[in-house]
């Protein structure tokens, strides 16, 4: 997941802005099933976001929590948000690396299995199927 966020730093504790990015997820199967329920192939998404983010100290070190909440403009406009707390370290008075951990969610397209095209072959559909998905995040980023 790689996400650019740009907007602007009210005072030393309040940021807000908007972003977008390319979130990257490998080919995915239903495990264990000769014919998987749900598979999605290997696919980049782009979701366009809102950003708040919050400093609660103004020191070299600030603790901070962060949310991000948008939509994709692939995959069928499915949902996206994070949300995080971390580190704020300066490297000077207009520079930071920001280290944070958060939990996201997205929601994603796939393709369900549907029905068995008759009862004398193995041939079946597949419909689309929205699903949440959810993850815990570790994030590194340079702000400047």
């Amino acid at each position: 997941m790689i996400n650019t966020t740009h907007g602007y730093q009210f005072n030393p504790y309040i940021f807000l802005g908007a972003g977008t990015g390319l979130h990257f997820m490998p080919k995915y199967e239903t495990k264990n099933m000769d014919i998987p329920l749900d598979i999605r192939e290997s696919k980049v998404d782009i979701p366009v976001y809102a950003n708040a983010h919050v400093n609660f100290t103004k020191g070299k070190i600030a603790p901070f929590v962060d949310g991000k909440a948008g939509t994709f403009v692939t995959n069928n406009g499915g949902m996206f948000w994070n949300i995080s707390a971390g580190c704020r370290i300066a490297t000077n008075e207009k520079q930071a690396v920001n280290i944070a951990i958060g939990y996201a969610s997205e929601k994603l397209e796939f393709e369900t299995f549907n029905k068995f095209n008759s009862s004398h072959d193995m041939s079946y559909t597949r419909k689309p199927r929205a699903l949440d998905t959810e993850c815990v995040t570790i994030r590194v980023g340079y702000e400047f």
